[in-house]
């Protein structure tokens, strides 16, 4: 048996083999959610090396996507406006500077950009 791709085939596997299978139909259109973009400023001290592994392990724990960047350039953090470092910056806004943040405070910001 072939299937296709399009929205009629997909209805006929779901309406043969659904049922029997444990399969649930979705009605509507799949919700398309924007990624956080997180970047993480810092020229590799440990409190920077800490802040970008909380940037992976806080998302991953609140479900949320997120794309992080590290960036240890320091023109590039001068132009972006960053004076003290770590910095994190969460979907364009620098949240704080020149402190590690607690977890919750990094989950309160990620969770308010993926809302957002």
């Amino acid at each position: 048996m072939r299937l296709g791709f399009g929205p009629q085939s997909r209805l006929s596997f779901y309406q043969d083999y659904g049922p029997e299978a444990g399969l649930v139909r979705l009605s509507g259109p799949m919700e398309v959610r924007e990624r956080a973009e997180i970047k993480v400023y810092g020229p590799g001290c440990a409190r920077c090396e800490m802040l970008e592994r909380m940037t992976f392990n806080v998302p991953a724990r609140l479900d949320v996507t997120a794309d992080v960047e590290k960036v240890t350039d320091l023109g590039k953090m001068a132009e972006d406006g960053v004076m003290m470092t770590p910095a994190p910056d969460v979907n364009g806004q620098l949240k704080c500077g020149g402190r590690l943040p607690t977890e919750a405070e990094l989950a309160g910001w990620i969770k308010a950009a993926d809302q957002g």
